[in-house]
């Protein structure tokens, strides 16, 4: 999709097609057709090869094994995929001290929140022991009830680290529907917020969140304190995001997870019928997601990804953004509030607000296509 910025308006044109620029092709990964005639001659190959690019604890004993309906791929396999975003990753030295998260609160008053890779890295590690604390455990299911905030994603990566399962559920999401995906996956543990913004209101997320757990199996509730509005307490059963992680230790050994355990569930919005839980694995997901973000979106470590959709969809969901985007050394630009925030920076100040959010965080001269489109 093509947006062309006017000086008092914008318009949103469709394209079939959007042709790469000579100097574009000349910078991305994928130059040599011959990859194609691989990957059809022996698919299997194929991936091994480019599963032997990550970090594994233990290499897989079978690459493929087919029973229709099911597939499984590594199997035997032992893998992380935060060992792979962090410690593990070859180019770790390199990138630690560059940006790895930057978040764009909705109020523009507010101050962006920027963390490097080593800073996020010893966050994920500090609620990781928060949770294990809580009782959390290899295979146990945690819920995600969050807005775009920083904490969504250390969250789901915390999660990931010591092998407990998250399903993350859309923010704007009812109480019913959080409480019909609680019951489905059995999660006994919640993290959600006091609330958020959209549209310049506030949004009480805890009302929601206390009113959705009802008939669940949640025993026990973290909230992020993003707003400081008044909200119901229950002692006993809520805890504080930053009481919990604050005397929390820096470091957390990453579980070491087969190839075919459970990384997270992701339901289905429920339009056409009962939501339905997609599971994904640990192995062929990190696999996957990762050269997704290499040759598909073509991102470099001088790179931003930007994505204005909700961590509950799976094109946006951490964990594939994060081993598709840090693996490589990018940095990941999300935003607070629905999508007419992102359409006030294009309207209202084209050229001081758009071009800041690409020059403030990155090392490199902003690249405009012709005629001053911005793809998104």
């Amino acid at each position: 999709m093509v947006f062309e910025i006017f000086k008092s308006s914008w318009v949103v044109k469709k394209k079939d097609l959007y042709w790469p620029s000579e100097k574009m092709k000349k910078k991305a990964w994928v130059k040599d057709k011959k990859i194609y005639e691989e990957a059809l001659k022996d698919p299997i190959k194929f991936w091994e090869g480019l599963a032997e690019q990550l970090f594994w604890f233990k290499k897989w004993e079978k690459a493929f094994e087919h029973e229709p309906p099911y597939f499984k791929w590594f199997l035997g396999g032992k893998i992380n995929i935060t060992s792979n975003i962090f410690e593990k990753n070859p180019n770790w030295e390199k990138i630690k001290n560059k940006p790895a998260l930057i978040w764009e609160p909705e109020p523009l008053e507010e101050k962006p929140r920027i963390l490097t890779y080593e800073e996020l890295f010893k966050e994920v590690n500090k609620f990781a022991n928060a949770l294990k604390k809580m009782g959390v455990k290899k295979g146990d299911c945690v819920g995600i009830y969050l807005p775009m905030i920083p904490e969504v994603i250390i969250s789901m990566l915390a999660c990931a680290r010591i092998g407990a399962v998250h399903t993350v559920v859309f923010s704007a999401f009812s109480p019913e529907a959080l409480k019909v995906r609680l019951q489905m996956t059995g999660a006994k543990i919640l993290i959600t917020a006091d609330g958020y913004y959209r549209r310049g209101k506030i949004v009480n997320l805890k009302e929601n969140a206390d009113e959705g757990i009802k008939e669940t199996e949640v025993k026990k509730v973290v909230v992020v304190k993003r707003i400081g509005n008044q909200i119901s307490w229950n002692q006993g059963r809520d805890f504080w995001w930053h009481e919990l992680v604050e005397k929390e230790s820096e470091e957390c050994e990453a579980e070491i997870m087969d190839s075919e355990d459970l990384l997270f569930i992701l339901y289905t919005s429920g339009s056409t019928g009962k939501p339905k839980g997609c599971c994904h694995v640990c192995g062929g997901y990190t696999v996957q997601a990762y050269w997704t973000g290499k040759w598909i979106f073509d991102l470099k470590d001088e790179d931003i990804m930007w994505c204005v959709h909700p961590k509950s969809l799976i094109v946006t969901n951490p964990e594939i953004k994060e081993i598709r985007e840090l693996k490589i050394g990018d940095k990941v630009l999300t935003h607070e509030g629905r999508f007419e925030r992102v359409e006030k920076i294009f309207i209202r100040n084209y050229e001081g607000e758009l071009i800041k959010l690409y020059t403030l965080y990155s090392n490199r001269p902003v690249e405009l296509t012709p005629n001053h489109k911005v793809l998104v």
